[in-house]
């Protein structure tokens, strides 16, 4: 049985990939939200993958850092993710950039550090930018300030790529190919030798030593890394812990030429055959042996249940209120959001 953990707001993608192309794994996959935990005493046996480590409350992180700490040794467990380990977004960019891996470095937005990134182009601009998030509802301290890193090639196209990993398989799985250096799948400009490169990506994984590396200096073992290529030289931009694996049951918007689509749906085929087989080979079949009891403090589960859901609550209304006067407002706020993303950052700066 593989145990899927993932906060409950954030369960779709598992189930979108159960719904259709993982349909066949239905019975091998239990979706656990991690805001059940707290209320959980025993533990089958069995494959649990710690998805979402990084859109997790402090309290269920504590949590599922407990769980995870009396259940590793003991036999019939196995987990895929680390919560001691495993680098989320900062952390990660930070190394590969120490390392020289990316030639692009983060920053939090809450450290002095200026403008990073040439797409901002002050000071000004950045302090604009943090102002305009906090508004918005973000976090401080959810937030980076990423330099931009050149990946367009001589034609001024940029290529993105996401590859999955498994357990230890390496699975690239698609490419988004635009004039947009933000790509994302409604950019991509689909052609018939666009697609069928992303197939060959596929079907030969040529980035697979690299990104091998990535992951394992990540500790991830179930994600999805978005790179570009450099020079020869992946240039990550984040591993997701929680991807997004298929389109689920929703009908697609992007009309393709008939050629196109055909070339498409065999990559499709193609990656969700070895997606497969990767979950094969992580799972554990201990059904015939007792689960186990764990004894977690109180404090800590009380913690865990402890939500933001009145915060939540509070930002979606604020969010409501200025969406039909945000045209009207956002070009006389300017100098207020550059004042208010000042104020934040050198509210955070250590003296």
């Amino acid at each position: 049985m593989i145990n899927f953990l993932v906060p409950a707001a954030h369960s779709n993608g598992i189930r979108d990939y159960l719904d259709v192309h993982g349909a066949s794994m239905r019975n091998d996959f239990r979706i656990v939200h991690c805001e059940d935990l707290a209320h959980q005493k025993e533990f089958a046996r069995g494959t649990y993958v710690l998805a979402a480590l990084d859109q997790l409350t402090p309290g269920l992180a504590g949590l599922l850092l407990e769980i995870y700490r009396q259940l590793k040794d003991l036999q019939g467990f196995r987990f895929i993710n680390n919560p001691e380990t495993t680098l989320q977004r900062f952390d990660l960019l930070n190394e590969l950039s120490r390392r020289g891996l990316n030639e692009f470095r983060p920053v939090r937005a809450a450290a002095d550090e200026g403008a990073l990134s040439p797409l901002l182009n002050s000071e000004s601009e950045v302090q604009q930018a943090i102002g305009k998030a906090l508004v918005q509802g973000h976090k401080l301290k959810e937030l980076l300030i990423i330099e931009f890193c050149e990946t367009a090639d001589e034609t001024g196209y940029y290529s993105k790529y996401g590859a999955f990993v498994v357990g230890k398989r390496i699975l690239p799985r698609s490419l988004n190919y635009g004039k947009d250096w933000m790509l994302k799948h409604s950019q991509t400009e689909f052609s018939l030798p666009m697609v069928h490169e992303e197939l060959d990506y596929m079907q030969t994984n040529p980035h697979e030593q690299q990104l091998r590396e990535i992951f394992d200096l990540a500790h991830v073992d179930y994600g999805r890394i978005d790179y570009s290529i450099k020079n020869g030289r992946v240039q990550t931009w984040e591993i997701n812990l929680n991807p997004t694996i298929g389109r689920g049951l929703r009908p697609s918007t992007m009309k393709l030429a008939p050629d196109v689509d055909a070339v498409r749906a065999e990559g499709r085929k193609y990656f969700f055959q070895r997606f497969e087989t990767a979950w094969k080979e992580v799972e554990l079949f201990n059904d015939s042996e007792p689960a186990v009891e764990l004894k977690v403090r109180s404090e800590i589960r009380e913690a865990a249940r402890m939500s933001e859901v009145d915060e939540q609550r509070l930002l979606t209304a604020t969010r409501a209120i200025l969406r039909p006067v945000k045209p009207l407002i956002e070009p006389l706020s300017l100098p207020f959001l550059r004042a208010l993303g000042w104020l934040a950052r050198l509210n955070q700066s250590p003296n």
